[in-house]
């Protein structure tokens, strides 16, 4: 018998969606971390701990290499001289603030940013539930559950303290996904490649397109629905070779958050200092890299770097858009499906994402040849 319920089988048991789930939890359903067993903390407290130790450090002056790593600790640096009496009565605040949280989520409110939300209900949906606090919120609250769905080992990974398993995990999530998936009306849509063509369109009556590289982007978002991509992993299709190491540098700092070639040199300042004497090899290792990486940004000037970026995403989203304009023009009725924009089906713009959560949605979608 299992002590624990995935997101994705409660959406089954209850026959709700993600956003609905969302808003179970805020309601008072307790999520938890499926590999610690941890009660996790709404968004809302995560981000007010992390504040938190941003004001300690700063007071310190004190920065990890990690947080060095992203472009928004580059405007920490530069504003680091703060009041430290005005940041001891905001730490003060923020440990109130934390601690009468704890780590409901019944004050959490949904943010208006679409992207932080669809976060939001992916992170319910990843999270487990213990079956006997599901059963006492259905009571308190007259839901009434399906017929159970099978669960696997992994589900009591809770009580087990056990590592779940990646393969086992996704396994089981498709298996209940596919239940979550499944509505009436709904068509089977099919989206996959035969040869040097594509068959693409409702089960049965699927038409045949000539290749285009935005099918294939298209493919990879819809099989990682619902979560975002830089455009380089995208096109990629999210391994960016390891041998490239411009591409991976371009990827892992978002480079048109450096304003100026002066905010530049701030920032390999401030990494520069970090390298201390008795510092573990592989982050001494690791620090010099991204100076050396950000030299090279400064020597060949930032413009041009930036017009590297850009270009990616440009050529990402003509792309996609071209392959959807070919879709749509030939099959209309498959345009709830395929749209593009900050706004739409197919999210774009710094990051791109297939997100269908407020969507008809098909039945299943076909994305490998049948055999």
């Amino acid at each position: 018998m299992p002590t624990c319920l995935s997101g994705n089988e409660l959406t089954a048991r209850w026959y709700i969606l993600g956003f609905e789930l969302l808003n179970e939890v805020i309601k008072g359903l307790q999520p938890y971390n499926r590999k610690t067993g941890q009660p996790m903390p709404s968004p809302e407290t995560r981000s007010k701990k992390n504040s938190l130790e941003v004001l300690r450090r700063r007071i310190l002056g004190r920065f990890t290499v990690e947080e060095s790593f992203t472009s928004d600790y580059l405007t920490m640096y530069m504003n680091r001289n703060i009041n430290k009496e005005h940041a001891q009565k905001e730490i003060e605040s923020l440990e109130k603030e934390i601690s009468t949280a704890g780590s409901s989520w019944e004050n959490y409110s949904p943010s208006d940013s679409e992207k932080i939300h669809i976060s939001s209900v992916s992170e319910v949906l990843n999270y487990i539930y213990r079956l006997k606090d599901v059963k006492a919120f259905e009571k308190d609250h007259n839901l009434v559950p399906n017929e159970p769905i099978e669960t696997t080992k992994a589900l009591e990974a809770l009580n087990g303290n056990e590592i779940l398993d990646d393969v086992e995990t996704n396994k089981h999530d498709q298996i209940t996904k596919e239940v979550v998936d499944k509505q009436d009306g709904s068509p089977d849509i099919c989206f996959y490649k035969d040869g040097d063509i594509w068959k693409i369109g409702e089960k049965g009556k699927e038409k045949t397109f000539f290749h285009l590289e935005g099918f294939r982007y298209i493919q990879f978002l819809i099989r990682r629905r619902n979560s975002f991509f830089k455009p380089l992993e995208v096109i990629h299709f999210g391994s960016i070779p390891e041998d490239n190491a411009e591409l991976r540098f371009l990827n892992k700092i978002d480079i048109q958050k450096i304003y100026t070639t002066k905010d530049l040199s701030m920032y390999i300042e401030m990494l520069e200092k970090m390298l201390m004497p008795g510092m573990d090899q592989d982050k001494r290792d690791e620090i010099n890299d991204r100076i050396t990486n950000l030299k090279k940004v400064r020597n060949e000037g930032l413009s041009t770097y930036k017009s590297k970026a850009d270009g990616a995403r440009t050529n990402l989203y003509h792309n996609i858009k071209t392959a959807v304009n070919k879709i749509t023009s030939e099959i209309p009725i498959l345009k709830e499906y395929f749209e593009v924009g900050k706004s739409s089906t197919i999210k774009s713009g710094n990051s791109f994402c297939y997100q269908q959560e407020n969507k008809k949605l098909p039945a299943e979608w076909i994305l490998d040849k049948p055999s």
